[in-house]
């Protein structure tokens, strides 16, 4: 059993885990176990037909580190934050109904990266719909920009700018490299109501405010925050200057604010 707690790490959509490398190298660096699994809903042959797979994905990677005594927390990001959240059901405090005994560890918290806070059998596409429903028409900054498009054969394929999107503070040969390794992205998982679980109402939830973020604009994340927190979370913020990806342009600091949250967790 560590003393402390394991990190499990989520990746957002067209992308793999590697993003989350230079944070992860910090905090080994510090004695944390570290897993970020490669999520089934990207690079894959064929696009998956929900978010279940992933969702069960991150589940069995919690229940093994539970079951081994070590407690867990999960850092998500983006679109991962549907995974994480969802996969924590039953492995907290407040719900101890997956935990395996009484030496079990369990989920401490979740940290979210610029990402949601999904609601029990709400699906992506549904709270799209609700974010564009309420967006002020006159207010581009609050409007849920979609640069994407499905395919025939099931894939989301990206249209932006993904320099622009994911990119837009690093260097720009640093930027271009990370958007020529895009991934395919199923298009069936923004349909999922089965199995999302508002994972974050039974723990404490520490979020990073990306201020530059233009995939995900500050104010959509600040309007994320509250509505978690009038929903009874207990959300903790961090603001940053960087834009949709500051595991790569700001990892210092993505490091040491998930020290912080651990240590609150822990405390």
């Amino acid at each position: 059993m560590s003393t402390l707690p394991t990190l499990v790490y989520t990746h957002g959509g067209w992308h793999g885990p590697e993003y989350w490398d230079p944070v992860i190298s910090i905090l080994v660096g510090k004695g944390f176990k570290s897993i970020a699994p490669h999520l089934l809903f990207g690079g894959t042959d064929e696009p998956i037909k929900s978010m279940v797979p992933v969702i069960e994905q991150v589940k069995e990677i919690v229940a093994e580190e539970t079951s081994k005594g070590n407690d867990v927390v999960i850092i998500n990001h983006s679109i991962g934050s549907y995974a994480g959240c969802s996969a924590i059901k039953g492995f907290t405090a407040t719900d101890s109904s997956n935990l395996s005994g009484p030496n079990s560890g369990k989920v401490l918290g979740v940290l979210t990266v610029a990402g949601f806070f999904p609601e029990t059998d709400v699906s992506v596409n549904d709270m799209v719909t609700a974010l564009q429903s309420s967006s002020p028409k006159n207010d581009p900054s609050t409007a849920v920009q979609l640069p994407f498009s499905p395919t025939e054969e099931g894939w989301l394929e990206f249209t932006g700018d993904a320099v622009q999107a994911f990119y837009n503070d690093l260097p720009y040969d640093d930027a271009q490299k990370w958007a020529k390794h895009l991934e395919t992205f199923s298009s069936f998982i923004f349909g999922t109501r089965d199995k999302v679980y508002a994972g974050w109402k039974d723990v404490p939830t520490w979020y990073m405010l990306c201020k530059a973020d233009a995939m995900m604009p500050l104010p959509q994340q600040m309007g994320h925050v509250k509505k978690a927190r009038d929903s009874g979370g207990n959300v903790t913020t961090r603001e940053v200057d960087a834009g949709h990806s500051p595991m790569l342009s700001k990892p210092d600091e993505v490091a040491q604010f998930v020290q912080d949250a651990v240590v609150s967790f822990v405390n």
